[in-house]
């Protein structure tokens, strides 16, 4: 989407909760678009979803039987892409997203993530006050300022250049290193 700040890369995405192919293929594609664009002005990303992801970065530590090691790799990845992105979360941690109906138990597997450069915005993700029900998943409600500014480069008074998230070098030289289909058993 195009804005008077630049353009706004917005990514809904569903993750198979038994692997993570999904979240490869949207990390496959910000790559591909981060190639495309001026190192200098990079779009904005908005990347939210059910990721089908437990972690202790964003799920409530009383989780803890969530953690295990197949899911901490399997977010892991999606920890990988928002540091290659310079992406932040703009969901707060320990807000549920799910509720087990099996179990009674809130979980967090959705998410939202943005650029950096453009959590400095008007942001509001929050579930609404009344869920509605027949359904596990809790909606998220997601407001953002359609009008983002751009980070300045500080480094060089002088310079007007903006700045944004990483540029198609550093993504090359972390991604070169990782291997991006990862699988693992949801529990």
């Amino acid at each position: 989407m195009q804005t008077p700040s630049g353009q706004v890369l917005l990514i809904n995405m569903y993750n198979d909760g038994k692997n993570h192919e999904g979240a490869c293929k949207v990390t496959q594609y910000m790559r591909k678009m981060a190639r495309a664009h001026n190192p200098s002005h990079p779009p904005h990303i908005v990347w939210l979803g059910d990721f089908n992801s437990h972690h202790p970065m964003w799920d409530e530590e009383r989780n803890l039987h969530l953690f295990t090691q197949a899911n901490l790799d399997k977010a892991q990845a999606i920890i990988d892409a928002m540091a290659i992105h310079d992406l932040q979360m703009i969901l707060p941690k320990n807000i549920p997203t799910l509720w087990a109906m099996s179990t009674c138990n809130f979980t967090r597997p959705d998410n939202v993530l943005a650029s950096s450069s453009y959590t400095n915005t008007s942001w509001n993700a929050r579930p609404p006050r009344n869920s509605p029900t027949k359904t596990d998943h809790i909606p998220i409600i997601t407001t953002l300022d359609m009008n983002p500014g751009r980070l300045e480069d500080t480094s060089n008074p002088t310079s007007s250049q903006p700045t944004g998230p990483s540029s198609e070098n550093r993504y090359q030289k972390t991604c070169e290193h990782r291997h991006p289909a990862r699988s693992s058993k949801r529990e």
